[in-house]
């Protein structure tokens, strides 16, 4: 890339990270900035012009500056970068986002539960759900599949959709007892926004360790399939980009305690403001999914949770117990 072009973008990411530092500029236009990410009070965010990537040193936040406009800058800057780097420029595949493009087609592996069936498995999954009390408004509203055959045989197929309305994963799970692996999901790229098509980002949120606690908590939930939370997933990004006076409400199982602590101690990390924990010393049951109804297990959050102090949050709690989760 020629020096003129190095210096061009130059001037249009000063124009939404600040001043830089330059470093072996002349060479490749290796410069650093703040990260607008964890907001260090150094130049850590190292960024170099002629690879076009970038990479923190202090949080990791990584990619192409593609991606660093899209995040921080506006359309202008982002369209004006666009036209520096296309498929020619990039070679390297560090510089492009590593999305999973497998394709996932419902109906070749499961078929809707409601539709009927001379199957008899097919009551059996249907049993499954109405003891977790999902009626079949949700089965409707979520798309719930179930399969006979195959791999995901004997499987409730739990479907989630991107912000477009596309499937972009799944959770198998097993409706009979006996049945090893209780879940079975796609070898597929699995960082992702379960149901992001349902999430309103200008509005409070609520993380859920599984979809049968999200469906059953509802509007705004999200299932981190898990108890952890990645700092480099697109989960965490969204919830950094929210904002500011919007809650990030975590509310995990009853055994998950300190694991919510520690997800709200990396979001404080960042700067992530209204933070609460829903205090589960009191839940009467193992998990979210098991209340009688939404309106129950909604009451239950908002009565139950606390803002996040992070100093309150350390003294409470052995720091290094918090980094080593």
């Amino acid at each position: 890339m020629v020096k003129k072009s190095i210096d061009e973008i130059h001037g249009i990411l000063v124009q939404f990270l600040g001043d830089s530092e330059k470093i072996n500029y002349n060479k490749n236009g290796q410069t650093r900035f703040h990260c607008p990410k964890c907001r260090h009070h150094n130049k850590k965010l190292e960024v170099n012009i002629g690879l076009g990537i970038f990479h923190c040193w202090i949080c990791n936040f990584s990619g192409s500056i593609l991606k660093l406009a899209k995040y921080y800058g506006n359309n202008n800057q982002f369209n004006q970068l666009k036209s520096y780097y296309n498929k020619n420029d990039i070679e390297n595949d560090i510089v492009k986002e590593k999305i999973n493009k497998t394709k996932i087609n419902l109906y070749n592996i499961s078929s809707p539960i409601l539709i009927d069936s001379k199957d008899p498995f097919r009551n059996k999954a249907l049993n499954y759900l109405k003891n977790r009390n999902i009626s079949n408004k949700d089965i409707i509203k979520y798309n719930i599949h179930y399969s006979i055959d195959g791999k995901y045989k004997n499987r409730i197929i739990f479907p989630s959709y991107d912000s477009f309305g596309n499937i972009n994963y799944f959770v198998g799970r097993s409706f009979l007892k006996i049945q090893k692996p209780k879940y079975l999901n796609p070898p597929t790229n699995k960082n992702i926004i379960f149901n992001e098509i349902y999430i309103d980002w200008n509005e409070d949120v609520i993380l859920t360790e599984g979809l049968i606690d999200s469906i059953k908590i509802g509007d705004n939930s999200i299932p981190i399939l898990g108890s952890s939370l990645d700092d480099t997933s697109r989960l965490f990004d969204k919830l950094y980009s929210m904002p500011k006076n919007k809650k990030k409400i975590i509310a995990l199982d009853k055994d998950a305690n300190l694991k919510s602590m520690k997800i709200a101690y990396d979001l404080l990390k960042y700067n992530i403001k209204n933070i609460y924990i829903v205090n589960i010393d009191n839940i009467p049951y193992d998990d979210f999914g098991e209340f009688k109804s939404t309106r129950s297990a909604r009451k239950y959050i908002f009565d139950n949770m606390e803002l996040v102090n992070q100093n309150i949050l350390i003294e409470n709690t052995m720091l290094k117990e918090l980094e080593s989760i």
